[in-house]
């Protein structure tokens, strides 16, 4: 299925594009996956995010959520490789943040990695309607989790020249 989606121009669309499903979607949907998120931390500022659900990826941008977003802090602040959802336990505004997401985009359960190198910091998010423990004995299945890795690799690999984009002195090596 991914293969049929990696020869279309269209696998994403950009935050701005219009709100129809997208190709990205309906893979997501077919790991019974709705909601992906990517962000690129260089120096503490956010210079490339983009979110699948454009409600929340504008609601996260207005409110200015990456200051208190604990899966954000999870990564960048304690350096967790790897952050489930139900698993953490934020309390306050960091509380709030995950109570909105999982609101707005109909969330049950959530996978955050992490990928930290000198001084950049690139997370991937994916959000499930299914319950923690489906997601997590999903994730077991290595075909699954193979699935969900070539997504993503899929992924970065059409939206290298926009994460890349920005003062040449700035970005990390790829």
């Amino acid at each position: 299925m991914l293969s049929e989606f990696m020869k279309k121009d269209t696998f994403l669309k950009t935050p701005t594009d219009s709100p129809k499903k997208t190709d990205m979607e309906t893979f997501l949907r077919s790991l019974e996956l709705s909601y992906f998120s990517y962000g690129l931390i260089l120096e503490g500022e956010v210079l490339f995010s983009y979110f699948t659900h454009q409600e929340w990826g504008q609601l996260y941008q207005e409110k200015h959520y990456n200051k208190i977003d604990p899966l954000l802090r999870g990564v960048v602040q304690s350096h967790f490789p790897l952050i489930v959802w139900d698993a953490l336990h934020p309390s306050g505004e960091e509380k709030k943040v995950m109570m909105e997401r999982n609101e707005v985009c109909r969330l049950n359960s959530g996978l955050t990695i992490g990928i930290t190198k000198e001084n950049s910091t690139e997370i991937i998010a994916f959000g499930s309607e299914v319950s923690p423990q489906n997601l997590h004995a999903r994730l077991m299945d290595m075909d699954y989790a193979r699935k969900i890795y070539d997504m993503t690799s899929h992924f970065y690999q059409m939206h290298i020249s926009r994460i890349l984009k920005g003062p040449a002195s700035k970005l990390p090596s790829v």
